[in-house]
């Protein structure tokens, strides 16, 4: 019998898929390319992510609660 994931535990899910996608976008990603890394069907989907760019204060926000994240090089 399969398990169905908690209710926060989906939400925290769509949550870190949304954080993927915004932050994917604002980076520059074609979104035909977005479209298929987040396995969406219908591009119109996809296109939720395309007009969001971060003021600059959104930068520091998201850069502050981020900075516990090694960088990869």
């Amino acid at each position: 019998m399969a398990r169905t994931p908690c209710a926060e535990c989906q939400i925290a899910l769509l949550e870190g898929l949304a954080t993927y996608g915004t932050r994917l976008a604002a980076a520059g990603v074609r979104m035909r390319m977005l479209q298929e890394w987040m396995g969406h069907r219908d591009y119109r989907t996809t296109l939720v992510y395309a007009d969001y760019e971060p003021g600059d204060d959104e930068s520091a926000i998201v850069d502050e609660a981020f900075s516990w994240v090694a960088p990869t090089s």
